[in-house]
Order: structure tokens, then C-alpha cells, then sequence
């Protein structure tokens, strides 16, 4: 059968094989990287804590957000911790509320970043600040759009910290609300947390988000902070900082549901856009390995679709085409299955495959955007 399809159209054999090349490197993904989440150990183990916590949030023009987010924040049951929040460029009222709250909670610590200190475009001035100002070594990031979902969040992600730990990677995710838009950010969301999930569990961690995770201010100072980046990165500081500083050795993932953050920000499509501009500009300072392993994801993936449909409208040899693409289907779709139950997510894989398809006719329109217009301002 093999030699008479070669015998028929060499060209499109070639395709045939390039087809299941392709669906075989999908399922190295599915099942060596994305599979680690849901197949990994939901060890829930809260150890006595032993140290204190900087919680740093993040904040700009967002007083209504803090009048009602930041007293659960003291909430949390854990012995020692202070909440460093920073007031970026703010235009409301939101330095009087921080000063007049912090009377009242002595473990409050607002600092004032107004627009003529900040020398360099997004957060990198301000996290500096941030992890400069941090009484204790452990700093847990979030910002003033989520609230932790349970008040053992703080215990939850400190638990990751042992004597090798540096970096702990947590989940965050967008309440759930109407509409379409909603659920595919949710989706989206998901599917960066299952990149960087899987790949630090893989050993090599390449990200996370900015919204809920850890890291020692002894490894902040020990890698110049955000130096090297001040100028070349408009946005994803978060990223990029552990990108550099990330190794298969001191970087942990906690997916616990006490440990989630969740956001209320009720993105539009332009919101959503300019937000997947910047994270697609950082990228491209990610290690070279990084950017190979993602890039091969995406550009494969790109191909089983392409290749499948290719054969199919030309009938060269229909069944194993379609036999191919149904395995790189079904596998795709256990895979989110399983991590939508684990990230306890309310998101029907009934979408996936479309929601999919759009992100990859969307990645070039991304690329032309970035070529031709660099993104300046960061959006959090």
C-alpha cells in the first residue's frame, strides 16, 4: 500500500509523511510537557511556615479595585507578612486610601511611584522598587484586580519554597461571566498556564504570570534584578525575569485550588489584544532552547491542520490523513480534558478545537503587528 502511494504522487506522499511527522511531534508535547499537570501528585502539604512574606501588588488608577480587594488580603491565615502595595502613576485617589488605611493595618506598606521617577515604560522601575522595599526574602506578586480564592493562598504558594526552591510558579485565572469573549480568554488563559506549567515541570521552566508567583529577593539581587531589560521590554518583566533567572533545579509549580488568584477585569477583545501584543514582544528575549520548543509547538500544530486539510480537498489517501489528524484530536482533547479538571476550570472542550484554530490564523496577524509597530505601553 506504502509503495503504491509513492507510485501515485510522490509530491503528495511526501506531504502524507510530512502529516504524520508533524501529528508524532504534537503528541511528544501532549503527552512528555502538557500531560505533567494532570498526571503530576496534588500534594497539599502546608508545612509550619519558618519565614515571612513581602505580598506585593501592583496598582494604577485602581481604587475601587483596592476598597474592595485589599482587606482580604489581610484576611489570609498566615503568622508574618506585610502587603507592599504599589501606587503606579495613579491619577485617583488611591494614595489617600492607602495612607489612611495604613493606620489602621500596621503591616501595610504603600509606596508612591509617580511618573517623573519612573525613567523606563511598564513595571520594571516599580518591581525594582517593590523587591528593594521588601522587608522579608520571599516576595509573592499579585495585582489589584484578584483576590485570592482562599485564605490559605499565602501558605499555599510559600509551601513550594525548601532549601532549593527560588521560584514558585502559581495559577491565576479571570472569573467566569457571559459571553463568548469571556470564555475564550478563560481559555487562552488555560493554555498559557498548561505552557508554563508543563514546561517547568518538564525541567525547564521558561514562564509564568505575573498575577500569582514567588520569588526570593536573595535571587532578584543575585541576577541585577531587571537591568538587562529596562530598555528592550515594553512588558513581560515577569516573564523575562524568569526566563533568566529559572533553572530545572530551583523553580516549582503550585496549582493547589487555595493557592489560585482570580481576576474580575472584564477584558474586551482590544484589552485582550494589546495584552497577547506585549506577552508576544517579550517572547522574543526568552533563551534561544525557549524560543525553539515554542516555536516548534506552534509552527507543527500550524501543520497538522494545514497538511490534514491539504490532503483531504486533494482525496490522497483520505483515510490516513484523517485517521492522523483523529489521533492528534483526540489526544489534544484528553489533554485539556484532564487540565481543565485539574485547574478546576469551567471551560467545555467542545470549544477547543475552534478556539485553537483562531489562535493560530491570529499568531501572524501578532507578528506583522509587533514588526511594524512596537508595542510602547504596557497595559496591567
Amino acid at each position: 500500500m506504502i509503495l503504491d502511494l509513492y507510485s501515485q504522487n510522490i509530491y503528495l506522499f511526501g506531504l502524507l509523511c510530512a502529516l504524520i511527522i508533524v501529528v508524532l511531534v504534537q503528541l511528544l508535547y501532549h503527552w512528555v510537557v502538557y500531560s505533567r499537570l494532570f498526571l503530576s501528585k496534588d500534594k497539599n502539604d502546608h508545612p509550619v511556615p519558618g519565614e515571612g512574606v513581602s505580598v506585593v501588588i501592583f496598582s494604577r488608577n485602581q481604587y475601587f479595585d483596592l476598597v474592595e480587594k485589599l482587606p482580604l488580603f489581610f484576611q489570609q491565615e498566615y503568622p508574618e507578612f506585610e502587603v507592599i502595595v504599589i501606587n503606579f502613576e495613579s491619577e485617583d485617589e488611591t494614595q489617600e486610601l492607602l495612607q489612611r488605611l495604613s493606620y489602621e493595618q500596621k503591616n501595610l506598606k504603600p509606596v508612591l511611584i509617580e511618573k517623573d521617577y519612573n525613567f523606563y515604560a511598564g513595571k520594571k522601575f516599580p518591581v525594582s522598587i517593590a523587591v528593594l522595599t521588601a522587608k522579608y526574602d520571599i516576595c509573592l506578586f499579585t495585582d489589584a484586580s484578584c483576590i485570592p480564592d482562599s485564605p490559605q493562598w499565602i501558605r499555599s504558594m510559600v509551601s513550594k519554597f525548601d532549601a532549593s526552591a527560588e521560584i514558585v510558579l502559581g495559577y491565576s485565572t479571570y472569573q467566569r461571566a457571559k459571553g463568548m469573549l469571556n470564555r475564550f480568554v478563560r481559555f487562552d488563559n488555560l493554555r498559557v498556564a498548561m505552557n508554563y506549567f508543563g514546561f517547568a515541570m518538564a525541567k525547564m521552566p521558561f514562564s509564568g504570570i505575573g498575577k500569582n508567583f514567588a520569588y526570593r529577593k536573595s535571587l532578584f539581587l543575585k541576577h541585577q534584578g531587571l537591568i538587562s531589560n529596562y530598555r528592550s521590554v515594553a512588558a513581560g518583566e515577569d516573564d523575562t525575569f524568569i526566563n533568566k533567572a529559572g533553572n530545572r533545579k530551583n523553580t516549582r509549580c503550585q496549582y493547589a485550588p487555595e493557592s489560585y488568584m482570580i481576576s474580575d477585569r472584564n477584558l474586551r477583545y482590544g484589552d485582550w489584544f494589546r495584552l497577547k501584543r506585549h506577552y508576544h514582544a517579550s517572547a522574543k528575549h526568552y533563551k534561544s532552547r525557549h524560543r525553539f520548543m515554542l516555536s516548534l509547538c506552534g509552527f507543527t500544530r500550524f501543520l497538522v491542520w494545514g497538511l490534514s486539510i491539504a490532503l483531504l480537498a486533494l482525496w490522497f489517501a483520505p483515510l490516513i490523513a484523517l485517521g492522523a489528524f483523529a489521533v492528534y484530536l483526540i489526544s489534544e482533547l484528553i489533554v485539556y480534558y484532564n487540565n481543565i479538571k485539574r485547574l478546576k476550570e469551567d471551560i467545555s472542550v467542545f470549544w477547543v478545537p475552534f478556539f485553537e484554530l483562531y489562535l493560530m490564523f491570529l499568531q501572524p496577524v501578532l507578528v506583522l503587528k509587533n514588526l511594524f509597530h512596537r508595542p510602547r505601553k504596557a497595559d496591567w
